[in-house]
């Protein structure tokens, strides 16, 4: 039998308490498994709930103790998630199932939305803690959940890189690299990106296409994104590249190029657009 042990560990230190103080325990939560099982990742919101998101294979219990919080993994690769309240109460938990490719990340936007990334090779249900279901296809898909777990929206989006949330404005960037051809807007206009190419989109918190810019990589895999950074003063978008080819910064301009040119064989390049990706 393989168990996860989740400690939340609090250290508090004010003018009369010494350094050498022992951490103070506030909880443990356990999850109970039959076979393999591992965290992948753990983040807080604004209000110190504990979201949890790992790998398993057979049964894994939630919520220790309790008849109806098991979940059963379909494929050889599933994840699941869950949220703990900040005094480690269980509040729900579900999985992805039928093989999950990967998991690319799993963060806290505005309102406390629960914002997934991933990509799943069968038929799966999205919608948790709901009698209806919502099955998408197999492909790689942002996935967005409510603070009580209830799916807001989902669309197809290959493996994401980085997200950046501008609250002030209800949007959000966020860049990927294109394997396949792909329409990056998911509503009736035709937006389609061609493989090959990195990718940013910026689209509001629900996920409802705004704009997007491509860059062409040539397929060159070793030309990483290092990060996209929304500056909240100067309203400008911040892209970090790790170069290891020449590449158009600016390819809906034709005239005059903007290239990148590496000078070795690691080089960063920093580039800088308006909100709307205008180099």
């Amino acid at each position: 039998m393989n168990k996860i042990f989740f400690l939340l560990l609090l250290f508090t230190i004010s003018s009369t308490v010494s350094f050498a103080q022992e951490p103070y325990l506030h909880w443990v939560r356990e999850l109970k498994g039959n076979n393999y099982n591992s965290v992948s990742r753990i983040i807080t919101d604004a209000n110190n709930n504990v979201y949890m998101l790992g790998k398993f294979t057979g049964n894994l219990d939630l919520n220790a103790g309790s008849l109806d919080t098991s979940i059963q993994a379909t494929g050889a690769n599933d994840y699941y998630f869950v949220k703990y309240d900040r005094f480690g109460n269980y509040c729900w938990g579900s999985f992805i199932e039928n093989n999950t490719l990967d998991v690319n990340f799993m963060e806290i936007g505005p309102y406390g939305y629960l914002y997934i990334n991933c990509g799943f090779t069968g038929n799966t249900n999205l919608a948790i803690n709901s009698d209806t279901a919502e099955m998408a296809a197999p492909g790689n898909y942002m996935i967005i959940y409510d603070t009580s777990g209830a799916l807001i929206n989902y669309y197809n989006s290959s493996k994401t890189f980085y997200i950046e949330f501008d609250y002030s404005n209800g949007v959000m960037y966020y860049t990927f690299y294109n394997t396949y051809p792909q329409d990056i807007d998911p509503g009736p206009l035709q937006n389609n990106i061609p493989a090959g190419h990195l990718v940013m989109i910026k689209c509001d918190l629900l996920g409802n296409y705004i704009t997007a810019k491509s860059i062409n990589l040539n397929y060159n895999l070793n030309t990483y994104c290092k990060n996209i950074i929304h500056n909240k003063d100067s309203n400008e978008i911040i892209l970090y590249l790790d170069l290891r080819l020449q590449v158009d910064l600016d390819p809906n301009v034709l005239t005059p190029p903007v290239y990148a040119a590496p000078q070795g064989s690691n080089d960063i390049v920093i580039a800088v657009y308006d909100e709307n990706f205008n180099y």
